[in-house]
C-alpha cells in the first residue's frame, strides 16, 4: 500500500492530469475500480486540454480505461479505449521502442481482443484484423512462432470471410511466409509465398509492387534451402518489377541486389557479385548520402569480394572506407565493428603489415570480448588470427598463447567432438612447435588434427590429406623417416585420388617422398619421385617457381651420386637460378646449392668453376653468420670447400690458409676427435705433400688417420660397417687420408708402411664403391709404380693393365689418368726392353695430353723426354735428339734455368 499511498498524498498536494494518472493506474492494479476510473476519466479529460490526442500517456489512460470497462463486461466501451490506445501506440511504435512500450501495446491488443471476442465472438473479421496485427508485433519483436499461430488463426478467418483469392489472404500469407523463413522453415515459406503471388497478381496485376515484395521473399527462401539459382531468378523479377514501378534506384532494390550480391559470393562468381555490391553501393550514396550505415555495409561487401579475389589494396580500401562509417554510427556494442577489424586486419596480414594487423586483431578482440563475453566463437576466431601472425613473425610463444586460448575457448562449447576451426588451430600450434624442434608437442597436435578432420569430414579428405603431408614434413625435419614416409604416403594417395596425379597437392607430396627415398639411398625410386613434383609445378605454377628449382637440386645430387655429372650440373644450376629469382640474395638454400654445384665441378675437375661457388658460398655463410654453433660449423665448411678447390688448382697458399681457418673453427666448436677436425688434417697434409714438406704433410696425415681410428677402430675395414648408411661417406675419407698417408711415405722411401696404408685404403675403396672404381683404379696404379721401381715388372705390368682397364672403362681413351697410366706402362715396357710397346704408350700418353694441357706443357715435355730415351736405345740418336731438345725447349719456356734438376 506504500505506492498508493504516495500516489495519494502526490493528488493532495497537486491535483494534475499526471497525479491523476498515475494514482489511477495505481487503483487499477487494485482492482479498485470505481476509484480508479473517477481519476483516469478526470486526468484524461485534463489531458486533453494541455496535449494533443495522440500523446503517449492518453493511450496509457485509454488502455486502463479499456480494462476498467471490460471487467465491467461493457465490451463496446472497452473495445473503443482499446482501439484508441492502438491507434496512438501503433503511430508512435519506432525501432527504438523499448520492452516496456511493446508489452503496453500487446496489452492493448490483448485487450481488445478479449472485448471484439466477446462482442462478436472469434470469427468476426475484427478479430482477425487484431490477431494479425497482433502477429506482426509478434514478428517484430522475433518471436515467430507466436506470430505462425497470430496468422494461421487470420489465415483460417480470412478464408471463411472472404475466400480464398482475397487481398487480405495474400497478405496474411505473405507475413506468414516471412516469420517461417526466420523461424528456419523456408520450403513451407515457399508454399506461402507462392500462393501469396497467385493471389496478389490476380488482383493487382503482374508490376505491382506487392508482387516485387513477393518475388523478393521467395529470392530470400530459396537462397535459404541454397537454391541459388531460383534465388536470382526471383531477385531479378522482383527488381525488374521495381524498375518499371520506380526506377530500379530506390532503397529496397539496392537491398536486393545486396542479397544477390551474397549469393554470387556463396558460388564465388566473384565479378557478378562486385557488379550486385557496386549497383547497391551506387543506390545508397544517392539516397542516402556518403556516410550512412547502409554505404558502410556495401563497402564492407566489397572488400570480402577483393579479399576472395587477392585483390588486397582494393579489400585495405573498402574495408577502412566501411570501418570509418561503422565507427561514427554504430555502438561499441555491436558485432559489426569487430567484424570489420578483423576483416581488415586480415588484409593487412595478407599486404605484410603486420603491426596493422595486430592492432585490428587486437580491437576485434576487445570489441567482441565486451559483447559476447570471453569465450565467445568470434574472440576464438580472432585470437587464431592474432596467432597466426605472430607466428609469421617468429614470435612464437606468444603466438602458442593465442592458439592455446582460442582452443580453450573452443573446447569450452565443442567438448570432445571439436570443429573444423579448432582442428586448424590445431595444425598451426603443430607447425610453431615443428619450428620449435618440439617432436612431442608437434606430433600430438598433428595428429589430433588428423583425427578431428577424419571424424568431420571422414578419412578421404583433402584436409586429412594437408595434416598428413604437414606431419610428413615435420617427421623428416627430425629425421623419423619411416613415420615420414608412412604419413606421405597416404596423404599422396588421397591427393591423387581426390585432386589428381597432376595436382599441386601431389607434386609436394612427390617431393616429400622424394627426399626420404633420397636420405636411403634409394635414388632411382627418389629421381622418378622429383621427376613428378618438377613436372606437377611446371604445369602448375610454371618452369620458373621455386618449387621447379628445389625439384631440381635434388635430381641435380642424384645425378651425381649416379656418376651423371653432366646432368648434374645442368639441373643444380637451373636450380641455383631459380631459387636466385625468389629467395634472398644470402639464402642458406642459395649456399646449399652452390656448395653441391662446386663438388659437381671438383668431380669434373673444373676447379675455376668450383671456387666460384664456394667463394660465392663462403661470402653467404659469413653474411647470415650468428653466434650459434650450426652457423659457425656452416661457415668452416664453406672455408674447407673453397680451401680443397684451391688446392686441386695449385693455389697451394691460399688453400692452406683455408683449411687452417677451417681447422680452427672446427676445433673451437667441436671435439677433437670429430670426423671434420680429421678432414681438416687430411687436406693440410695433402698441401704440405703438394709443396714436397713429406715431414709435414705424414704429421699431418698420420693426425687425420688416428681421428678415424678413434671413431672406427684400428683393426682391418669389416665390410658390414663400412657400408652402413650411417658412416659410408665417413669411411670414404678415410681410405682417402689413408691414400695420401701412403703416397707421402712412398715418396719418401718408406716403402713397407707406404705398401700396408695403400692395401688398406684399396680395400676400403672396394667395399665402398666396387672393384671397378676409379679410386681402385689410382692405388693399382700407384702400387704399379712402386713394383716397377723394386724391379718387379711383369707384377707392375698386371697392376698397370687393371688400372687402364678401370680407368678406360669410366673415363674413356682421353681422359689425363689414362695418360697417367700409359706413361707408366711406358717406363715398364722400357725396362722389359720392349721399345716398341713403350713407343706406343708413350705415344698415346702424349696425344692424350698435348690435347689436354697444350703441346708446350710441362706434361707433355715429361713425355718427350721419355720418347727420346727409348729412341736413343733404339739407336735412333738423332731422333733422341730431338725429342731432348724439344723438352728442353718447353722447360725453358716455363722458367726453368739450365742448372734445374728436369
Amino acid at each position: 500500500m506504500d505506492a498508493l499511498s504516495c500516489f495519494q498524498n502526490a493528488v493532495q498536494l497537486e491535483r494534475t492530469d499526471y497525479t491523476l494518472q498515475s494514482l489511477g493506474m495505481c487503483l487499477v492494479h487494485l482492482n479498485d475500480n470505481e476509484n480508479a476510473f473517477v481519476c483516469l476519466d478526470e486526468s484524461l479529460r485534463m489531458k486533453k486540454l494541455d496535449t494533443n490526442d495522440a500523446d503517449d500517456d492518453v493511450a496509457e489512460i485509454q488502455r486502463h480505461l479499456g480494462i476498467i470497462w471490460t471487467r465491467r463486461r461493457k465490451y463496446e466501451d472497452a473495445l473503443k479505449c482499446f482501439e484508441h490506445a492502438l491507434k496512438i501506440k501503433t503511430l508512435n511504435q519506432t525501432c527504438e521502442s523499448s520492452d516496456n512500450d511493446y508489452k503496453h501495446l500487446m496489452s492493448c491488443l490483448d485487450g481488445a481482443l478479449e472485448a471484439v471476442s466477446e462482442l462478436y465472438g472469434n470469427q468476426h473479421l475484427n478479430y482477425a484484423k487484431l490477431l494479425h496485427q497482433k502477429g506482426n508485433l509478434h514478428g517484430a519483436k522475433k518471436e515467430h512462432s507466436l506470430a505462425i499461430e497470430a496468422y494461421v488463426e487470420t489465415l483460417r478467418v480470412y478464408k471463411t470471410e472472404y475466400g480464398d483469392s482475397h487481398l487480405s489472404v495474400a497478405n496474411t500469407l505473405f507475413n506468414l511466409g516471412v516469420s517461417l523463413n526466420e523461424k528456419g522453415s523456408p520450403e513451407k515459406a515457399i508454399r506461402c509465398f507462392t500462393k501469396a503471388l497467385r493471389i496478389t497478381k490476380s488482383r493487382l496485376g503482374n508490376d505491382h509492387l506487392d508482387v516485387a515484395d513477393t518475388y523478393d521473399q521467395l529470392g530470400t527462401s530459396n537462397k535459404l534451402i541454397l537454391n541459388y539459382e531460383e534465388a536470382i531468378s526471383y531477385f531479378e523479377k522482383a527488381l525488374q518489377v521495381r524498375k518499371q514501378a520506380m526506377g530500379g534506384n530506390d532503397l529496397k532494390s539496392s537491398a536486393i541486389m545486396h542479397e544477390m550480391g551474397k549469393i554470387y559470393c556463396e558460388e564465388e562468381l566473384w565479378d557478378h557479385a562486385e557488379r550486385a555490391f557496386n549497383e547497391s553501393l551506387r543506390i545508397r550514396i544517392v539516397q542516402l548520402g556518403q556516410d550512412s550505415g547502409e554505404v558502410a555495409e556495401s563497402m564492407f561487401s566489397l572488400g570480402f569480394v577483393y579479399t576472395s579475389r587477392g585483390d588486397d589494396l582494393k579489400a585495405q580500401k573498402h574495408y577502412e572506407g566501411s570501418l570509418r562509417i561503422y565507427k561514427t554510427k554504430l555502438a561499441k556494442s555491436d558485432p559489426r565493428l569487430g567484424d570489420n577489424f578483423s576483416s581488415l586486419g586480415n588484409v593487412h596480414h595478407s599486404l605484410g603489415n603486420r603491426d596493422k594487423a595486430l592492432f585490428c586483431h587486437n580491437q576485434a578482440i576487445i570489441l567482441y570480448t565486451g559483447i559476447f563475453g570471453k569465450h565467445d566463437e568470434k574472440v576464438a576466431l580472432s585470437l587464431a588470427c592474432k596467432g597466426d601472425i605472430l607466428r609469421t613473425n617468429e614470435r612464437y610463444v606468444d603466438a602458442l598463447s593465442c592458439f592455446t586460448e582460442c582452443l580453450d575457448i573452443r573446447k569450452s562449447y565443442e567438448g570432445s567432438m571439436l570443429s573444423k576451426e579448432s582442428a586448424d588451430v590445431l595444425c598451426q600450434m603443430g607447425l610453431i612447435y615443428s619450428t620449435l624442434k618440439d617432436n612431442a608437442n608437434a606430433a600430438s597436435c598433428l595428429s589430433s588434427a588428423v583425427t578431428t578432420y577424419k571424424q568431420i569430414f571422414g578419412a578421404k579428405h583433402v584436409k586429412v590429406a594437408d595434416v598428413l603431408y604437414i606431419m610428413a614434413d615435420h617427421f623428416v625435419k627430425v629425421d623419423e623417416l619411416e613415420r615420414g614416409y608412412s604419413c606421405v604416403k597416404e596423404a599422396l594417395a588421397l591427393q591423387e585420388e581426390l585432386l589428381g596425379k597432376t595436382s599441386a597437392e601431389a607434386g609436394y607430396s612427390q617431393y616429400c617422398m622424394g627426399t626420404i627415398l633420397f636420405a636411403w639411398n634409394e635414388f632411382e625410386e627418389a629421381s622418378k619421385c622429383f621427376a613428378i613434383a618438377r613436372e606437377s609445378h611446371i604445369q602448375k605454377r610454371g618452369a620458373t617457381h621455386i618449387s621447379v628449382a628445389k625439384s631440381n637440386f635434388y635430381l641435380g645430387c642424384i645425378c651425381e651420386k649416379v656418376g651423371d655429372l653432366e646432368s648434374a650440373v645442368q639441373y643444380l644450376q637451373d636450380s641455383l637460378a631459380g631459387k636466385r629469382e625468389h629467395l634472398e640474395k644470402n639464402d642458406p638454400e642459395i649456399a646449399e646449392n652452390l656448395t653441391r654445384l662446386g663438388h659437381v665441378y671438383c668431380e669434373r675437375s673444373e676447379w675455376d668453376s668450383a671456387v666460384d661457388c664456394f667463394s660465392d658460398c663462403l661470402k653467404i655463410r659469413e653474411a647470415i653468420r650468428d653466434t650459434g654453433t650450426s652457423s659457425q660449423i656452416l661457415v668452416a665448411d664453406a672455408l674447407f670447400d673453397l680451401g680443397t678447390a684451391l688446392n686441386k688448382a695449385l693455389d697451394t697458399k691460399r688453400s692452406m690458409q683455408l683449411f687452417t681457418d677451417a681447422l680452427k673453427e672446427y676445433l673451437r666448436h667441436l671435439d677433437q676427435h670429430h670426423l671434420k677436425v680429421a678432414k681438416c688434417h687430411s687436406r693440410i697434409g695433402e698441401v704440405y705433400e703438394k709443396e714436397n714438406e713429406l715431414t709435414k704433410a705424414i704429421s699431418s696425415l698420420q693426425k687425420a688417420a688416428s681421428i678415424y681410428e678413434h671413431n672406427f677402430g684400428a683393426g682391418e675395414p669389416r665390410e658390414k660397417e663400412v657400408k652402413a648408411l650411417k658412416y659410408g661417406y665417413d669411411y670414404a675419407g678415410q681410405a682417402e687420408t689413408l691414400f695420401h698417408l701412403a703416397t707421402a711415405h712412398d715418396r719418401q722411401g718408406d716403402e713397407a708402411p707406404a705398401l700396408k696404408l695403400y692395401r688398406k685404403a684399396m680395400k676400403l675403396y672396394k667395399i665402398l664403391f666396387g672393384r671397378d672404381s676409379l679410386h681402385v683404379a689410382k692405388i693399382l696404379n700407384r702400387l704399379a709404380n712402386m713394383k716397377g721401381r723394386a724391379g718387379s715388372v711383369d707384377k707392375a705390368m698386371v697392376l698397370f693393365d687393371e688400372s687402364l682397364r678401370i680407368r678406360m672403362l669410366h673415363l674413356g681413351n682421353n681422359h689425363e689418368d689414362v695418360a697417367e697410366t700409359l706413361f707408366g706402362m711406358g717406363i715398364v715396357f722400357e725396362k722389359r726392353r720392349d721399345y716398341g710397346a713403350a713407343m706406343k704408350a708413350y705415344s698415346d700418353c702424349l696425344r692424350i695430353r698435348s690435347s689436354k694441357f697444350g703441346s708446350d706443357s710441362m706434361e707433355v715435355a715429361q713425355v718427350v723426354v721419355n720418347i727420346g730415351v727409348v729412341r736413343g736405345n733404339k739407336g735412333d740418336f738423332a731422333g733422341a735428339l730431338k725429342s731432348w731438345n724439344k723438352a728442353l725447349a718447353i722447360y725453358r719456356k716455363h722458367g726453368l734455368s739450365d742448372d734445374d734438376v728436369l
